[in-house]
């Protein structure tokens, strides 16, 4: 069977483009756990606390990988995938509640992929460097695993 080609003129998209949509993807449609460790167990009815957390989320995401070899931790990947699964009631929780507020599913994931493309050119424009270094703190911070407010979570 051969293999579809991409068009001629496009570029392929980096790995880690991809693995962090597929990731958030899998926090939104994948089974809840028992128990939301690391941010508190209930996402907040109000949409705007909830919108602070999705872009928080894509944040922490898009450092975790994108700046392993930077910060020189190859299990940054993985520390964002264990703290999107354990925190994966939050989540989606705030997920919904954004969905909610944007009316549909399809202007939910529309306004995801804006987030997720603003993150991306801000890494682009910062540099991987500059980025990497503002975002160390909170990501690890985020991913010790102690009760953190996500919808506080700095820059």
């Amino acid at each position: 069977m051969p293999v579809p080609s991409r068009p001629r003129g496009t570029k392929p998209k980096p790995a880690w483009m991809v693995l962090a949509c597929l990731l958030s993807a899998c926090v939104a449609h994948g089974p809840l756990p028992a128990d939301g460790l690391g941010v508190s167990a209930a996402a907040p009815a109000d949409p705007v606390t909830s919108s602070r957390i999705v872009r928080n989320h894509v944040r922490l995401a898009v450092a975790g990988l994108s700046c392993g070899p930077h910060w020189r931790d190859p299990g940054a990947a993985a520390r964002y995938a264990a703290f999107a699964e354990r925190n994966a009631r939050t989540l989606e929780g705030a997920q919904r509640v954004v969905t909610a507020h944007l009316g549909s599913r399809s202007e939910f994931d529309t306004e995801h992929t804006e987030l997720h493309n603003r993150e991306l050119l801000r890494l682009r424009r910062m540099g991987a460097g500059a980025y990497c270094a503002e975002m160390r703190a909170p990501f690890y911070a985020a991913m010790d695993g102690s009760r953190v407010d996500l919808a506080a979570v700095p820059p």
